[in-house]
């Protein structure tokens, strides 16, 4: 009619203006769980209850394992209209309808599995409340291939509803009711792709990897299916498979439909990527149309009368569901209708409900099933008609000054609302620590100090309490959250996730375990957490906070030990005080006995052991251990919880290191580190050769087997032997060698912290020189770079040397070499010895650029030039005062003596004889 013929031209032309005027009329709607999965032939419309009305059901399935039957009636959803929902226990990937069962004429149900073929029959009970729904099981296949798809049809027969399996790998298992038929190998098999059957001529239809549309008629593919029970399920095994025909269509296809009737040939529905394809039954091309959106699914759901001309083949019918939540009607390659819908379909059928035929069922990702018809109410008005005028160019001027201006002020108001709306992150640290059995698995909440309980297999945990909030109310929206730590620290989560944060979306408090292992000495004593949100304009913003872990979940108290191999003595200008005003967390219940005040160790869950030992008489601390990288441990405790109990005290506190550095044992942890690196670089160059001579003895091998002549072997299988075996032992020699690299790793990184430490304190060094050198003699050891710590550390040293602490300009012009791997460590060695001989003799570490002195210890600068570092506390200063205070290390409270002078300390004494036991420790000294 002319009118219909009118809104073929409305729908066409909204098409093409890449909208849609019309919207899908809602019928009913459900939502199918939470956060669960959909896709393609999760969705099937079908009389599954065998009722007299012949009114379909619909079934929808998940990758969750849930399946829903459900009757829908207008004109909302209610919790009637659910007949079965039920838990399959294994993920189902495809559902199908069909007589599967010998001997009933009724419709079962099929449903698939990754590993297991199962059909039921849908089973009612009259009850009181009305009828009752079950499962019953008809038959199970057990599939001895992972599972992709599946293809239902009379194969071979027009009697019974047959199924075809396809595999991920390529393997075909058809199974005639209770009856496992047989299985093959499709050829030239790469990716699975949509697999249907077409009756009249009794083939399988797919499209392969290469983009090929394939016909193979059943009778072939089962004379070539394996005929031993190992055969069918080996690829390459009976007759060669060759396709009926097939046609390269140039795309991947995203689903095919068969569209049949009783009288007329077959035809083929190909959805690719970006086409649609229609192919008659003998794989000739009928027609093909580009599309101009992205396809998700599609639905054939008739054949018209043919018309002259057009070889006894009607015009297809046939819907297309888009990404962009649209749905387009075709009659062959001529586009009838376009409706807007509110959810992308995964699936689409159509259906016959009794107050409705002909409804389309979509089904989204998330599970939202929609019923829904084809509406001519139009969701916009119509444009009236323009009138042609002459532009009035001064007026459009003004209007282009006031959108200026409007946009200048928005810019300048959301900047103002960006920097007030942000996330705030308050962390709250649990003081008492559990210890956790690894043997057993079980936890005791025991609380720190207790002996007794830590041993070989167990580890300590400790909860923090992550509270999130806006600081202005505003909504935050797309939160995400991660908190990164160093080995041994493990954390539970290590991620967080929330949709939005404001004042009407507020969160409980988020706990999250830190549980440190006793198997490597711990490189840090901090957790950072990480959030990176989307404030109200869209923009995307980072927060960072840096927790520190209490000190108990890395040790526990021990009597300390008098024969220890390495020393450390730290200088004060206050009189020593008691140990267990410093470490209170460490004593022992009430009622045990406590130990003397001036000497406290520690045992870390590692296994070595360190003692704190404070002067009676004097105002010195002394560390010692057997082990050199543990005591970086308690170092910076130690001076940590030193400053905050003399804090507000005069005189001012200081703290400082007089005596040698301990390069030498630095250095055997750097010649073991570097030893490591270099056994696991000739490991991975022998198993590299080994692997080669493997693979050429497996070439060799396999052309002798194909010989037709046979020939000896010559030995090459005792070769082959030998040659795994070479790799084995290679293999393990080097899981080894990583394990100990690791463990190394680590013990180089405290033993870098605490040369740092001790530098910084020899010289008192400012945050500014001190973060320089931490970047340079860096404590952070990454194990799995290409370029490692040696080389990084001694490009960064050298060029120190030629630039701050070089001594003339003949040391700056000199040119760093290529960072590589060095043939040994003497020069890295050399160069850390004259970096830190040349920073206690005075040199500085100030930041500074062409033109600027450097800042020297003794304060002096250039009348005419600020340096860096002034320019860089002004600005720390100035941001201070609007309310954001700057991170800053433990150690950066100490005060910096920039007068050139020694300070003023007490000389250290002689070490006392190494046979007084821990007991002497009340009546000596240090």
């Amino acid at each position: 009619s002319a009118e219909g013929r009118d809104i073929d031209r409305l729908a066409a032309g909204a098409h093409a203006g890449g909208m849609s005027l019309f919207r899908a009329r809602e019928w009913w709607s459900a939502t199918s769980g939470y956060e669960e999965f959909h896709d393609l032939g999760c969705l099937c419309a079908a009389n599954i209850d065998n009722s007299p009305s012949k009114h379909d059901k619909i079934i929808v399935n998940s990758f969750q394992g849930l399946l829903r039957i459900y009757q829908p009636r207008p004109p909302a959803f209610s919790p009637g209209h659910v007949m079965l929902e039920k838990q399959m226990g294994l993920p189902v990937l495809q559902v199908a309808a069909g007589c599967f069962v010998q001997g009933s004429e009724d419709i079962h149900l099929a449903l698939l599995h990754p590993r297991e073929l199962r059909v039921h029959s849908l089973v009612s009970i009259e009850t009181e409340q009305g009828p009752q729904y079950s499962l019953s099981l008809a038959y199970r296949h057990q599939l001895h291939r992972t599972a992709c798809n599946m293809a239902v049809g009379p194969f071979g027969t027009r009697e019974r509803d047959y199924i075809c399996v396809q595999s991920m790998d390529g393997q075909l298992s058809f199974f005639h009711n209770e009856t496992a038929a047989f299985s093959c190998f499709l050829p030239e098999f790469l990716l699975p792709g949509p697999l249907q059957y077409l009756p009249r001529t009794d083939c399988l239809i797919t499209v392969n990897s290469a983009r090929m549309l394939q016909a193979f008629r059943y009778q072939n593919l089962s004379m070539a299916s394996g005929t031993a029970d190992g055969e069918r399920d080996r690829p390459n095994t009976g007759k060669k498979i060759v396709p009926d025909w097939s046609v390269n269509i140039g795309e991947h296809a995203v689903s095919l439909k068969v569209v049949t009737t009783s009288h007329r040939p077959s035809q083929i529905l190909a959805l690719g990527e970006r086409s649609i394809f229609c192919f008659k039954e003998n794989g000739a091309l009928k027609f093909m149309k580009k599309l101009d959106f992205n396809p998700s699914c599609m639905h054939a759901y008739g054949v018209l009368p043919p018309q002259e001309g057009e070889d006894g083949l009607g015009a297809v019918q046939y819907v297309i569901s888009a990404h962009t939540n649209q749905l387009f009607v075709f009659r062959d390659s001529t586009l009838v209708w376009a409706a807007r819908v509110d959810h992308p379909p995964a699936d689409i059928t159509v259906a016959n409900f009794q107050e409705l035929r002909g409804v389309l069922v979509t089904l989204n990702e998330l599970g939202h099933v929609t019923c829904s018809y084809l509406g001519t109410d139009p969701t916009v008005f119509s444009a009236g008609p323009l009138t042609a005028r002459e532009p009035n160019y001064e007026e459009l001027d003004k209007e282009m000054a006031e959108l200026q201006r409007v946009i200048r002020e928005s810019q300048r108001e959301g900047v103002t609302r960006l920097a007030d709306a942000t996330l705030v992150l308050l962390t709250e640290v649990d003081p008492v620590t559990r210890v956790v059995e690894m043997e057993d698995g079980e936890e005791e909440g025991e609380e720190e100090g207790e002996e007794g309980t830590e041993g070989p297999g167990v580890q300590k945990c400790v909860e923090v309490k992550l509270h999130l909030s806006s600081s202005t109310g505003a909504l935050l929206s797309d939160v995400s959250i991660s908190i990164t730590t160093s080995p041994p620290l493990t954390l539970h989560p290590s991620h967080l996730h929330f949709n939005e944060i404001s004042d009407h979306h507020l969160h409980d408090p988020q706990t999250i375990t830190v549980v440190a292992m006793a198997t490597i000495l711990p490189c840090t004593r901090h957790i950072t957490v990480s959030a990176v949100y989307t404030t109200a304009t869209g923009l995307s913003h980072i927060s960072e906070e840096e927790v520190q872990l209490p000190l108990s979940l890395f040790c526990h108290p021990c009597q300390p030990s008098k024969a220890n191999q390495h020393k450390i003595t730290l200088d004060t200008n206050h009189t020593a005080v008691s140990l267990h005003a410093l470490f209170p967390d460490f004593l022992p219940p009430s009622g045990e006995e406590v130990g003397p005040q001036n000497a406290m160790g520690f045992h870390l869950l590692a296994g070595p052991e360190v003692t704190v030992v404070a002067s009676k008489s004097s105002k010195r601390y002394r560390l010692q251990s057997e082990s050199f990288p543990a005591m970086a441990v308690l170092l910076e405790e130690l001076v940590a919880r030193l400053v905050k109990h003399h804090a507000g005290k005069e005189p001012v506190f200081e703290v400082g290191y007089s005596g040698p550095l301990p390069l030498n044992e630095y250095f055997e942890i750097i010649d073991r580190h570097f030893e490591l690196r270099k056994n696991i670089q000739q490991c991975s160059d022998l198993l590299g050769r080994h692997a080669q001579q493997f693979r050429a003895i497996q070439k060799r091998l396999l052309t002798r087997f194909k010989d037709k002549t046979p020939v000896g072997l010559a030995h090459l299988d005792t070769l082959l032997d030998g040659t795994y075996m070479q790799l084995m032992a290679l293999g393990e020699k080097n899981e080894s060698f990583e394990a100990e690299l690791v463990e190394c790793s680590s013990q180089l990184s405290l033993a870098t912290q605490l040369i740092n430490n001790l530098l910084r304190l020899s010289v008192h060094m400012n945050d500014d020189e001190y973060g320089v050198l931490k970047a340079s003699l860096s404590p952070t050891v990454i194990t799995d770079s290409e370029q490692g710590w040696e080389e990084q550390t001694d490009a960064a040293i050298t060029h120190l040397l030629r630039t701050s602490l070089a001594k003339s300009a003949k040391d700056q012009s000199a040119s760093i070499g290529a960072v590589e791997l060095p043939p040994d460590c003497q020069k890295l060695k050399r160069h850390i010895s004259l970096f830190c001989d040349r920073i206690s003799k005075g040199g500085s570490l100030a930041v500074q650029t062409q033109g600027l002195p450097k800042l020297t210890v003794n304060g002096v600068a250039s009348e005419t030039t600020r340096s860096l570092t002034t320019e860089k506390k002004e600005a720390t200063m100035e941001e201070g005062r609007g309310g954001r205070q700057p991170k800053t290390q433990v150690l950066s409270k100490l005060p910096v003596n920039l007068s050139g002078k020694k300070s003023s300390l007490p000389a250290l004494p002689e070490d006392r004889s190494e046979n007084e036991t821990a007991a002497g420790y009340q009546q000596t000294d240090l």
